[in-house]
């Protein structure tokens, strides 16, 4: 399987970073290294081939300041340190006068202060805690009877799809101590989702609540995490068939000249969440809609001739750079000193009923100004890029320190390092092998602070990713993701096999950007109804000519999900790449004891993998990824349980 990337994306030349993850300084920021080249011909060895990094060591008055025009946005900084401060005083005071849950007060303060202290707010631990005890502690708290719900019984529906995104960023950002919450509230959120794939909620109060397009952003936000920390395939029919509402909502936004900007930006951040690429038709045709409805002031409201308010003016900033757009993009600057010049003395923009709705999505467009701003030229996120490529980085400090490196990496390994704010790099693509690619931008300030801007590419013939299979009232159901161009024509074709080799079945359809989705009801071609057990199926991309360009075998079981639990095991477990977290797109084997290959899977982008439907017995987990060495680990399998074997990979 290949890993949806939570990377924010843009679909110009010029990339952003302004809601990358932050670290603190140390490993390869700070020493000279003599660095393993990636070496396509031999994946997971070290290679002979060494790049020498320039050392970078901290300058004398490291904390002097810098010239105003190389400081970028310390204003917005301010507005969004002094906004986070209002939200959170606010949320505290209010849950301490109602001692309940109260879906947006808790749910998206705790989303938008866990962004500040990714991009390095000061953020109250106390009052961060406080907001965390009202998502899972007191009255209608995640951990109460009942679950999530306003006043510890009303709108279950709303308070999960608010409460399951807030737990989604948590997870993605900052630890797994809320894992066990993220994963609950996905599987309740499966049951509010509609047969044409929505998900609906039980409050209608706009503008804190938007109806079918909000709830399914926030189930789809909460579903990808769901799935980035567990591999369980069983998140994927549901994000495939929301994203595939989501698409034709989309299209009949962009037709629509009176659509709210509300419902525009939750297209654009539930498509996201669902691994759509910025470069996409339907993403492109909505970020030009929001472009078009910025008023001549910098701001954005409700309706094409409605009045101006921090709220609509907030998210699209957000949506906006989401999809990738950069700090000194017209837009997004005019957008932000809107917000800068009208926040109020106390750190909101206003106190009628939605106020503190406004708030926080105001908030929202502000805290994502990171400590530095990133810039990439000469790829763009989720391309399809080959051969030598020029790159040129540069990064921007918001708060007024120098920049003392900037690095690039390409799937974890170090490939250039320049000292100062900018850097030039060439990077040969095409030895790459067919597949998806991280490429990321590294920068370290005087002060030990780091901003990391994260993209993907695709090399190669390499179009259908995310492939999963699971069982659905009676049939089974293969779901996957389309990337390819736009202007690709070709046909996806699934083939179902017994395990001897002998087709069954087969089933061709157009190809398309998107979600795709076949289901199989067990009838093979001819003959009688195909028996429960083990299948193999192969999703394959045909080009214009029905040459096979790509093949995914993906082995699966035909019967129910009790009887898989009951009768197969689980293999799981988390890859951690050498000083950078999880390592996304690892390719890990199930070995049997006789060196046989049982299944073949890819990590995701947090560094999960899982094997699922395995025969009892005694196996090897073998890893392979570009610049990092081998790893094997042994793992029991035994039926109707999951065993686990993490790894720490190493170059």
């Amino acid at each position: 399987m290949v890993s949806f990337t939570h990377a924010r994306r843009s679909g110009s030349l010029v990339l952003v970073a302004l809601l990358g993850g932050c670290a603190t300084a140390g490993g390869l920021a700070a020493r000279r290294a003599a660095v393993d080249a990636p070496s396509a011909a031999s994946p997971g060895r070290r290679a002979a081939a060494r790049v020498e990094l320039p050392s970078c060591a901290p300058a004398r008055g490291a904390h002097a300041p810098v010239a105003h025009a190389e400081r970028g946005d310390p204003d917005a900084r301010r507005a969004a340190q002094r906004g986070l401060a209002f939200v959170s005083r606010e949320a505290v005071a209010w849950q301490g006068r109602n001692n309940c849950y109260g879906c947006h007060v808790q749910a998206v303060t705790f989303e938008a202060l866990t962004v500040g202290r990714e991009h390095q707010y000061d953020v109250s631990e106390p009052e961060f805690r406080e907001v965390l005890r009202g998502l899972t502690d007191i009255r209608g708290g995640h951990r109460q009877p009942g679950g999530l719900s306003v006043g510890g019984g009303g709108m279950p529906a709303t308070s999960r799809a608010f409460g399951g995104a807030a737990f989604a960023r948590y997870d993605r950002t900052v630890d797994a101590a809320l894992r066990d919450e993220l994963v609950a509230v996905a599987t309740q959120l499966i049951e509010y989702q509609n047969p044409d794939g929505s998900v609906r909620n039980d409050d209608t109060r706009f503008p804190v609540v938007q109806g079918p397009l909000q709830a399914t952003t926030q189930a789809l936000q909460t579903w990808h995490q769901a799935y980035s920390r567990s591999a369980d395939e069983r998140w994927l029919g549901p994000i495939r068939e929301a994203e595939a509402w989501l698409q034709a909502q989309a299209r009949r936004l962009t037709d629509e000249p009176e659509a709210g900007t509300v419902d525009l930006n939750y297209a654009v951040m539930g498509l996201l969440e669902a691994g759509a690429q910025p470069t996409e038709a339907t993403l492109v045709a909505l970020g030009r809609r929001l472009r078009e409805r910025q008023s001549a002031d910098g701001a954005w409201s409700f309706r094409p001739s409605g009045e101006a308010n921090a709220f609509a003016t907030g998210q699209t900033l957000h949506a906006l750079r989401s999809l990738g757009a950069s700090d000194d993009d017209g837009a997004v600057a005019r957008g932000t000193r809107w917000l800068v010049t009208h926040q109020a003395e106390d750190g909101g923009w206003s106190h009628d009923g939605s106020g503190k709705a406004e708030a926080m999505w105001a908030v929202f467009g502000l805290v994502s100004v990171d400590v530095m701003s990133l810039a990439l030229e000469g790829v763009r996120d989720g391309e399809h890029a080959g051969g030598r490529v020029e790159l040129r980085a540069r990064a921007v400090d918001n708060n007024g320190a120098a920049v003392r490196q900037v690095e690039l990496l390409l799937d974890d390994n170090p490939v250039g390092r320049a000292c100062g704010a900018a850097l030039a790099q060439s990077v040969e693509l095409g030895d790459l092998p067919a597949g998806v690619h991280t490429l990321d931008v590294v920068a370290t300030n005087e002060r030990g602070q780091q901003a990391r801007r994260r993209i993907e590419l695709y090399t190669g013939q390499y179009y259908l990713v995310t492939p999963g299979a699971r069982w659905s009232e009676g049939r089974t159901v293969f779901s996957l993701r389309n990337v390819a161009p736009r202007e690709a024509t070709g046909t996806v074709r699934v083939r179902v096999r017994t395990p001897e080799g002998r087709e069954v079945w087969r089933h061709d359809e157009p190809a398309a950007q998107g979600p795709v989705r076949v289901s199989w009801d067990g009838r093979p071609a001819q003959g009688d109804a195909a028996p429960a057990g083990r299948y193999v199926a192969t999703l394959s991309y045909l080009d214009a000519s029905g040459r096979a360009v790509q093949d995914i075998e993906l082995p699966f079981v035909h019967d129910t999900v009790e009887a898989q639990q009951a009768n197969y095991a689980q293999v799981q477990g988390q890859l951690n790449a050498e000083g950078a977290g999880g390592a996304a797109n690892a390719e890990v084997e199930l070995v049997d004891g006789a060196g046989r290959v049982v299944q073949r899977t890819q990590s995701t982008e947090s560094g999960a993998y899982r094997f699922s439907n395995v025969d009892r017995g005694q196996y090897r987990v073998r890893v392979s990824r570009r610049g990092f060495r081998t790893s094997e680990a042994p793992v029991a399998a035994a039926p109707a349980s999951t065993s686990r074997a993490n790894m720490d990979l190493a170059h």
